[in-house]
């Protein structure tokens, strides 16, 4: 893997992108669970997926979770103390083939990665959790469009009436939560 020179401050926040139904769960176990594997000198790492660019986690919202989702900002000097976090370039050859999302040409990147070499900021968290979480997040965000489309999800006439109660009751907890931001 060729080293890059990161222009970002360790200090500056990081990012993670869940479903609102999925932040419910982890706002309840104060956890986040680690679902993501990369292999690094042939070894197999489990930990969480971060990203140090809000721009790359507002678009996992709208692309990859169809404008549910709902971006927690986490502080990177607290995460430090406890957990090893490793910078990965995850698109850094043409084209990788990636069996869950295609190539990079197809999720537009490609483009961006020729013209800027920090297109894609991943920090990846080796760990199979982040206990105590609520000591790390520094606010939850929650893109305008997510907004829209969950309280029309909620709403929905076409929902069994229990489930549309079952994520509105989520998506009410989630609107109560001290540190939420709508951006």
């Amino acid at each position: 893997m060729k080293i890059i020179e990161l222009l970002e401050s360790r200090s500056a926040p990081l990012y993670h992108t869940t479903s609102y139904t999925q932040l419910f769960s982890i706002l309840k176990e104060n956890k986040l669970k680690g679902n993501t594997k990369h292999t690094m000198n042939d070894k197999q790492y489990q930990g969480v997926s971060l990203t140090r660019d809000l721009d790359f986690a507002k678009w996992w919202s709208r692309e990859q979770l169809a404008n549910v989702g709902i971006i927690l900002q986490l502080d990177q000097n607290k995460l430090r103390q406890r957990y090893k976090i490793m910078p990965i370039d995850y698109f850094q050859t043409t084209a990788q083939e990636d069996p869950a999302f295609g190539t990079s040409e197809k999720l537009g990147f490609e483009k961006k990665r020729r013209t800027n070499i920090y297109a894609e900021a991943e920090e990846f968290l080796i760990a199979n959790e982040i206990s105590n979480l609520d000591q790390y997040i520094q606010a939850i965000l929650l893109p305008q469009k997510s907004a829209d489309k969950i309280d029309t999800v909620t709403h929905s006439a076409q929902l069994p009436r229990e489930k549309a109660e079952e994520y509105l009751s989520k998506f009410e907890f989630i609107l109560k939560q001290p540190k939420l931001r709508i951006i």
